[in-house]
């Protein structure tokens, strides 16, 4: 797949997994995610800061906001294992990104 142009910094969501591009190289894989579809934001470019970030801790999708990613290890579609783990590192790329004063991009393509 070929990057998104979406910045210095940013995070792809798509297929429930969530990639970091970075100065436009190929997507690493960080972790996967999932979503309530009836919840979901919609396909979009959103700018995301530590005040400001849908990725939540959880293990269902089923209590989730409108606008909130679970993110963790893929277990069966709506559930994810380890999620603590996951979003910790997740936090910790945002939040240096952030203290170097970089533009962060969260991109959600259509499947």
């Amino acid at each position: 797949m070929k990057a998104p142009r979406c910045g210095a910094f940013c995070f792809v969501f798509l297929h429930q997994q969530l990639l970091h591009y970075r100065r436009h190289r190929d997507g690493q894989r960080i972790c996967d995610t999932t979503e309530n579809v009836k919840n979901c934001l919609a396909c979009a470019t959103y700018r995301i800061s530590l005040r400001q970030m849908p990725f939540r801790v959880g293990n269902g999708v089923h209590t989730l906001k409108k606008g909130h990613i679970l993110v963790g290890e893929a277990l069966v579609p709506g559930v994810v294992i380890h999620s603590l783990q996951h979003y910790d590192r997740l936090y910790e790329r945002i939040k240096k990104a952030s203290q170097r004063g970089t533009e962060i991009l969260l991109t959600i393509l259509q499947d």
